[in-house]
C-alpha cells in the first residue's frame, strides 16, 4: 500500500469526491479525509492509499501544484509516523536519540545537568 498525504482541496468536498479525483490514476484502496472530532469538519488535508506504486507517483506527478475551486492542491507520499520511515525512495532520518549517540560514537552518552 502506498499512501498520499494531500492537502488543498476544497474543504465541502467528501470522501467519495477526492476518491473520484485519484481514481484516473490507479487502484485506490482507501481515502480517510481527517475532521474535526466535535465538529465533524474537514481539517483541510486528507490520506489516499493507491494499492500500486505506480499510480500513487502518476497522482503526485500530476495533481501536485494543480489548482482545484482556487486552491493549490499538494500532493506526497505520507511519512510513517510509527517506525520514522518515508515511502519508497524517500529519506530515512533517524530519531533523536538514534542521532545522539551516533554523534557521540554510540555510548549513549547524556549531557551534565547542574543542580
Amino acid at each position: 500500500m502506498y499512501k498520499l498525504f494531500v492537502v488543498g482541496f476544497p474543504r465541502d468536498m467528501d470522501e467519495p469526491g477526492l476518491k473520484k479525483v485519484f481514481d484516473d490514476f490507479g487502484d485506490v484502496e482507501s481515502v480517510k479525509i481527517v475532521t474535526e472530532p466535535t465538529t465533524g469538519q474537514s481539517k483541510g488535508y486528507a490520506f489516499v492509499s493507491f494499492l500500486d506504486e505506480v499510480g500513487a507517483r502518476l497522482a503526485i506527478r500530476d495533481l501536485d501544484q494543480s489548482k482545484m475551486v482556487g486552491r493549490t492542491l499538494h500532493v506526497r507520499f505520507a511519512e510513517d509516523k510509527i517506525s520514522g520511515e518515508g515511502a519508497p525512495g524517500s529519506q530515512n532520518t533517524l530519531p533523536r536519540r538514534a542521532a545522539n549517540q551516533e554523534e557521540d560514537g554510540g555510548k549513549g552518552k547524556r549531557p551534565r545537568v547542574r543542580k
